[in-house]
């Protein structure tokens, strides 16, 4: 049995499918990162559900950050926080925290749960790391902000604690 000549190339069978080089090239958009800070925050508790969730929105592509729960700084509760959405062109990612309250200090699991129910109104401090896991920007809100703002647990990066409604050209920052 005869083979006869051989098939068409790789290149140009990926040229006929549209996949070639100029395609490639036009279909990505151009990722250019700037230094993450957070554009928003929000820490709610939803009483039916029996969770807590911390929402941050960032300004560029992070490295995640981390979350500090306490009431009293005696009890301190750490937990990662991930991206959940990512802007294709590195512009924006949303990272999200959801807790299960849990009755017994110890069935609590970082970054799955939490002993603070919502009528403890526990203070947190959200620390937004940058692509290389270096922390760049945080917010701490809650009775005792400014307290756990000193922790070493809390690194807010080359700046202060971030308030979410700071006027980004004049750079204020503060403890809510």
């Amino acid at each position: 049995m005869s083979r006869g000549s051989p098939g068409p190339s790789w290149a140009s069978l990926l040229l006929l499918a549209g996949c070639g080089p100029g395609f490639l090239a036009g279909s990505h958009p151009q990722v250019v990162l700037a230094p993450p800070t957070i554009a928003s925050f929000r820490w709610d508790c939803d009483l039916d559900a029996g969770t807590w969730t911390l929402t941050a929105e960032a300004t560029s592509w992070t490295g995640g950050g981390e979350a500090v729960i306490t009431r009293d700084l005696t009890y301190v509760e750490l937990h990662d926080v991930r991206a959940t959405e990512s802007a294709p062109d590195g512009s924006a990612e949303t990272l999200q925290l959801v807790l299960s309250i849990v009755s017994d200090w110890r069935a609590q699991a970082s970054g799955r749960s939490t002993v603070f129910t919502c009528g403890q109104d526990p203070t947190v401090a959200f620390t937004l790391l940058d692509t290389s896991g270096e922390p760049v920007d945080c917010v701490v809100e809650g009775p005792v902000a400014e307290r756990l703002a000193k922790r070493p647990e809390v690194q807010c990066g080359p700046a202060t604690p971030t308030d979410t409604g700071a006027s980004a050209e004049t750079g204020d920052t503060a403890a809510r």
